[in-house]
């Protein structure tokens, strides 16, 4: 009686595989990922972490970002481009998303109080080549000022020539950063030097000097988006969660 109960569940068994081989698997279909093509200075590389946050809740929203120089955007290189501050000639619609402010800044042993805008540009055209006037009462640097700045074709330098009225001498600067953090690290290695950042790379290795007598909206600009057509549906519910996110 044992046995026969045994062969009974063999018979059973084999049935259900038997069954399972005749039925035809069955697959989900993959979720359609539509891609947001983005054009990014890389003045603005701090937000790409909230670019990534905000795709997260947009259901089969990719994106594909390529850093581009604010010098050559076009808005028919992307779906939305970002750039800081307004262009001499805008191509295409553009949103404010939110604003960052420039900032001078100097190594944190430089006991410069302040500077002026006649400073700034008796510093970078030239006219001043040492830290001992400057810092006088308390000339604990006195050496060569070394300045540094960008290549033309950064939006950051755009801003920093409309603010000094003149474009650039690459004969009065010490050399060119290629980005803010590489200029960050440079003023940070240079007891002498000099540079210039948004608000939003600034860090404990370096110190900003505060500036006298230049209005506050020649420093704090806006943050565009830049597009031939104005998004919709998940790209636009993107565009605002990131509007969100990089609020101070």
């Amino acid at each position: 009686m044992a046995h026969l109960k045994s062969f009974r569940y063999i018979l059973l068994f084999g049935w259900a595989l038997s069954l399972g081989a005749c039925q035809t698997p069955t697959f989900k279909p993959l979720p359609t990922v539509t891609l947001l093509h983005i054009g990014l200075s890389p003045t603005l590389d701090w937000i790409r972490p909230h670019m990534n946050l905000c795709t997260q809740p947009q259901a089969g929203l990719g994106l594909l970002v390529d850093p581009l120089p604010a010098a050559s955007m076009d808005p028919s290189q992307a779906d939305i481009l970002f750039r800081w501050g307004a262009p001499a000639e805008l191509k295409g619609q553009a949103d404010v998303i939110g604003w960052d402010e420039l900032v001078v800044i100097v190594h944190p042993l430089n006991p410069i109080q302040q500077l002026t805008l006649a400073d700034l540009q008796a510093i970078y055209k030239g006219k001043q080549p040492s830290w001992k006037k400057l810092n006088a009462p308390d000339p604990t640097v006195t050496g060569e000022i070394a300045a540094w700045g960008y290549s033309d074709g950064d939006d950051i330098q755009q801003i920093w020539q409309t603010l000094l009225a003149s474009p650039a001498n690459p004969a009065n600067l010490t050399g060119l950063a290629p980005n803010p953090t590489a200029m960050r690290q440079i003023i940070a290695g240079q007891v002498q030097a000099i540079g210039y950042l948004p608000s939003h790379w600034m860090d404990r290795s370096v110190r900003a000097v505060p500036l006298v007598g230049i209005p506050a909206d020649m420093l704090r600009l806006p943050i565009l988006a830049i597009f031939q057509s104005e998004p919709k549906g998940a790209q636009r519910s993107w565009l605002l969660c990131l509007q969100e996110s990089i609020k101070p």
